[in-house]
C-alpha cells in the first residue's frame, strides 16, 4: 500500500516545467462552473500536469489551497491511490486513446488514513480537432461497496443458520429413527416368539402386527440411510469406469433373473471430477428401478424385451441418461415419484427416489423424470450450470 503524502510543488521550478494552461481555463468563470458539477473532477494536461479541480475533488482527496495541485503529474495527484502504475497505464491509455473509456475501481488512502473505493472515468478535452486536455472524474463509490459487504455479511450468515438448521434436523431425524428402531425391533421379535407359541386364531392379528414392525423398521433404516448422503472429496475419474461400476453394483443388486435383461452403456470417454462414489451410487438406484420395472413385467410374446439404457457426456456441461423399456409411469403419479414415502407397491418404503433427488442435489445435479410413450421413461441428469457459476 503506498505511504500518502504531502502535494508539493516546487515554487523554484521554471515555468517551462509547468503545465500550458488556456486563459479560458485560468478564468474564475470556468473554476465556478467546475465546482458546480456534481463530480468530483480534475483536469491535466496531454504531458499529464494537473491544471484544475472542482471543489468536491479537493474535499474528498485533502487538497487545502487551489495552487496545491497545480503542476503535480496525475499519479502524484492520487499520492495515496494502491496499485499506481495500473492508474498511470489508464490514464496514459486515455491520453493515448487506446482500448474501451471503461471505468477503473481503484482504492485511495487519504491523507487521514481513510480507505475510499473510488470509480474513475475519463473524458478527452478536444479544441479545433486537437486534444488539450484530459478530464478525471471521480466517484466515491464507498458506500456502495459497504453496503455490498453488509448484504454478503447478511447472506453468509443466513445460509450458516439455514446449515446448522439442517444439521440439527439431520441430528433430530437421527434420534428419532434410533428411539424407533429399538421398540420396532423388541415388537417384532415378541411378535415372532408369540407366533410360535400362540393359537392359530390369533395368527393373523400377530402376522399384522409383525408385518407393520418390519414395515417400521425399514422406514427408520431408510430415514437414516437418507440423511446418511453427504459428497465426498470430488476426484479424477473417467465416465467409462464409472458407467462399470454402475453396472456391475445393479446387477449384483437384484435376482440372477436382472442379468438377462440388456443394459445398454452409451458414455464418452471423458474424465470428470466428480464425488465417484456418490455418483455411483445415484446411477446404479435409478438402473435398479428401471431392472426392477422390466424385470415386473408379464412376458408378452408381442412385445420386444425390455432393455435398460445408461448413458454420460458433456453436453453443455455434464449429463447423465437412464431410460428404459418398462412399463412407464402413469400421468397421474408422475409428480409424486420424488416425495418420500410415495410408492405405489405395498411392500416398498418410497423413499429410493427420494434418496436420488437428495444424492442429486449434493452433486449438484438437475434431475428430471420425462414420461415417453409407449411405456418407457427417460431420467435425466444435467449439471447445475447456475450453480457451478456461483460457487467459481
Amino acid at each position: 500500500m503506498p505511504t500518502p503524502r504531502l502535494r508539493v510543488r516546487d515554487p523554484t521550478a521554471p515555468d517551462a516545467t509547468r503545465p500550458a494552461v488556456l486563459p479560458f481555463i485560468q478564468s474564475a468563470y470556468f473554476q465556478n462552473l467546475l465546482d458546480g458539477y456534481p463530480e468530483s473532477v480534475a483536469i491535466f494536461n496531454t504531458d499529464g500536469y494537473a491544471y484544475a479541480c472542482n471543489r468536491h475533488a479537493r474535499e474528498m482527496l485533502g487538497i487545502i489551497d487551489e495552487e496545491d495541485f497545480k503542476g503535480l503529474l496525475w499519479d502524484e495527484f492520487l499520492p495515496g491511490i494502491e496499485e499506481p502504475d495500473t492508474f498511470r497505464r489508464y490514464m496514459a491509455d486515455a491520453r493515448n486513446q487506446k482500448g474501451r473509456r471503461e471505468a477503473l475501481e481503484a482504492v485511495y488512502i487519504t491523507l487521514d488514513g481513510d480507505r475510499l473505493r473510488l470509480s474513475l472515468t475519463t473524458s478527452l478535452l478536444v479544441e479545433y480537432g486537437k486534444i488539450f486536455g484530459i478530464l478525471l472524474s471521480m466517484t466515491d463509490v464507498t458506500h456502495i461497496y459497504a453496503m455490498h459487504a453488509r448484504q454478503r455479511r447478511f447472506l453468509e450468515e443466513r445460509h450458516a443458520m439455514e446449515l446448522a438448521r439442517t444439521r440439527s434436523l439431520r441430528t433430530l431425524s437421527d434420534a428419532v429413527a434410533h428411539q424407533l428402531r429399538n421398540p420396532a425391533m423388541a415388537i417384532a421379535g415378541f411378535a415372532r416368539i408369540a407366533l410360535r407359541k400362540s393359537d392359530q386364531a390369533l395368527h393373523e392379528y400377530l402376522e399384522g402386527i409383525l408385518d407393520e414392525s418390519v414395515r417400521l423398521e425399514a422406514i427408520v433404516q431408510a430415514v437414516t440411510s437418507y440423511n446418511a448422503i453427504r459428497t465426498a472429496e470430488p476426484r479424477h475419474i473417467l465416465l467409462p469406469e464409472i458407467a462399470a461400476r454402475v453396472a456391475d453394483e445393479a446387477y449384483a443388486r437384484g435376482p440372477e433373473s436382472w442379468r438377462a435383461i440388456p443394459l445398454l452403456l452409451d458414455v464418452e470417454e471423458t474424465a470428470v471430477t466428480v464425488d465417484a462414489d456418490l455418483t455411483v451410487a445415484l446411477l446404479t438406484e435409478l438402473v435398479c428401478n428401471s431392472l426392477e420395472a422390466i424385470a415386473s413385467m408379464p412376458p408378452s410374446e408381442d412385445a420386444p424385451p425390455g432393455e435398460v439404457y445408461l448413458g454420460a457426456g458433456m453436453e453443455d456441461g455434464l449429463r447423465y441418461e437412464v431410460a428404459d423399456t418398462g412399463p412407464g409411469i402413469a400421468a397421474d403419479i408422475l409428480p409424486f415419484v420424488f416425495d418420500p414415502f410415495f410408492t405405489t407397491m405395498p411392500d416398498k418404503v418410497g423413499m429410493g427416489l427420494a434418496r436420488v433427488r437428495r444424492m442429486a442435489a449434493e452433486l449438484g445435479l438437475d434431475i428430471t423424470v420425462h414420461r415417453r410413450e409407449p411405456g418407457s421413461v427417460l431420467i435425466t441428469l444435467d449439471e447445475d450450470t447456475e450453480l457451478q457459476d456461483d460457487i467459481a
